[in-house]
């Protein structure tokens, strides 16, 4: 997946015109959708979505405009399998396909409907059950480490845990806070168009 993405970002590169930038990039789209969706290997999912959504981030300002909803539903099509197939994936594996979708929506913000803008709000309203078991998480660690401090025993497996815990605890957060960032824009979007209004209120 990885090989296809560099050769169709360098191919897309290489053109002089837009019109034959849109044969390159719809032609590995169409490539693309004879792939199957696996979300069993978490990097070649990334890897997935990182093609996906630079090809349809170039269609977007390249095509017809009269196909971009069409553009859009069909990349929310390929989101909502994705989402499907990580019902049973733990919270935060789940992240980073979260953010790419935020990151479509903001792309393609005019055309984003309800369903789409709950998607990641759920993600955002999700966040503080998981850091709160994030934090407990940490306690625990650092319970142990005053423990093993007080025996005079320095536990290096314990340290590397607790660095660990934190670091993915700070991954989390800002993962959030970009997924947040780009349905904010997404919505600011919607009401500059649709006069204030049009879009449900979301609470986040």
């Amino acid at each position: 997946m990885e090989l296809l993405r560099k050769a169709c970002m360098e191919r897309v590169i290489a053109c002089r015109s837009n019109s034959e930038k849109l044969f390159e990039l719809k032609s590995t789209i169409h490539a693309i959708n004879d792939i199957p969706i696996s979300s069993s290997d978490a990097l070649w999912l990334a890897q997935y979505q990182y093609i996906l959504n630079w090809c349809y981030s170039q269609l977007r300002f390249i095509c017809d405009p009269r196909e971009r909803p069409r553009l859009f539903q069909n990349i929310k099509e390929k989101y909502r399998q994705m989402f499907k197939q990580l019902i049973n994936v733990p919270d935060e594996e789940k992240l980073p396909t979260y953010l790419h979708w935020s990151q479509i929506c903001y792309q393609y913000a005019e055309f984003v409907d309800d369903e789409s803008l709950a998607w990641c709000a759920y993600k955002i309203s999700n966040t503080k059950s998981v850091l709160l078991a994030r934090s407990s998480d940490l306690s625990t660690f650092s319970r142990r480490k005053e423990n093993a401090t007080e025996n005079g025993n320095r536990n290096n497996a314990l340290e590397t845990d607790t660095r660990k815990a934190v670091s993915r605890r700070k991954r989390y957060v800002e993962s959030v806070d970009l997924i947040r960032e780009n349905l904010e824009k997404t919505l600011n979007i919607r009401s500059s168009l649709y006069n204030d209004g049009f879009c449900e209120k979301i609470v986040m």
